[in-house]
């Protein structure tokens, strides 16, 4: 069993913290502040999880699209 990767746990952990935050700020995005910090988390939250999902794949070539 290979070694975990603490720093991309720690990755992973800060961006569900800001999924979560994001999701809270979405509901008082009724001032300009708020509607920026929204505007910055949701610009790279996602990407974030693409990036790691990207980094963590390893296809097995007998049942690629299985």
């Amino acid at each position: 069993m290979q070694e975990r990767m603490i720093w991309l746990d720690n990755l992973k952990a800060y961006g569900i913290i800001l999924v979560i935050i994001g999701h809270s700020i979405v509901i008082t995005a009724a001032n300009d502040s708020t509607g920026m910090l929204m505007k910055l988390i949701y610009s790279f939250h996602m990407p974030l999880f693409f990036f790691i999902s990207g980094y963590l794949f390893k296809p097995n070539q007998e049942n690629y699209f299985y």
